[in-house]
């Protein structure tokens, strides 16, 4: 919930709002005293630059938003086309525990994900960020396991893990923690973490003899 007395107080001439993480009736209440709002909750890779170039057009920079808006695009064309002809590698995220929880496919890390050729193992499931069990992420035997929390650490939760030494993920030590910072928030900062990921996940190929890291078939 936001404080409404103490932003009213700042006297702002924008505001910019989460779209699914802000209370829509004090948003409402906002737009109602002629304050002018701009919902951002980018959900694709190409919403953040393209949120950069808006913020830039509401803030009178355009002149620098434009730029670091295609610095950004040039970024994730590399990141494409070096790993879009790439094996699939089947990736578990976690994002909490307790409970266990995920990401689905239509969640903007996912999207991470496949820019690095990785599947999400719980990308068909129905909610945004859904709750698994231990039991389907040990059946889904993730040859990653990566894992953000909210602060930049390693999270201890992810080495519960390492209980399970026949996943194929832990087996080729493969459980990581990518900081929030860098995947956890939609901003100038996730190809960098995509990089981190894409990383990882070609390790992955690299040890499986079935899945070339290339393109080409391996010996």
């Amino acid at each position: 919930a936001l404080d409404l007395e103490a932003l009213l107080a700042l006297k702002p001439d924008l505001i910019v709002a989460w779209k699914s993480g802000n209370d829509a009736r004090q948003l409402a209440r906002l737009r109602g005293l002629g304050i002018r709002i701009f919902l951002s909750e980018p959900r694709a890779l190409g919403d953040i630059a393209r949120s950069l170039e808006i913020f830039g057009a509401l803030a009178g920079t355009e002149t620098v938003a434009r730029p670091a808006a295609d610095r950004l695009r040039a970024q994730a064309r590399q990141l494409e086309s070096r790993y879009r002809d790439r094996s699939p590698v089947r990736v578990f995220f976690q994002i909490w525990s307790p409970p266990i929880m995920t990401i689905n496919s239509a969640h903007f890390m996912d999207a991470v994900l496949k820019l690095c050729g990785g599947q999400n193992v719980f990308g068909e499931l129905s909610a945004l960020t859904p709750t698994v069990t231990i039991e389907s992420v040990v059946a889904a035997d993730p040859e990653v396991i990566l894992a953000s929390d909210l602060g930049n650490s390693r999270p201890a939760y992810l080495d519960e893990w390492l209980r399970w030494p026949r996943m194929a993920a832990v087996r080729n030590k493969l459980v990581a923690h990518i900081s929030a910072d860098l995947i956890s928030r939609p901003g100038p900062r996730i190809f960098d973490g995509a990089a981190t990921a894409c990383g990882l996940i070609d390790r992955a190929r690299a040890q499986s003899p079935s899945q070339p890291s290339s393109g080409n078939k391996q010996p």
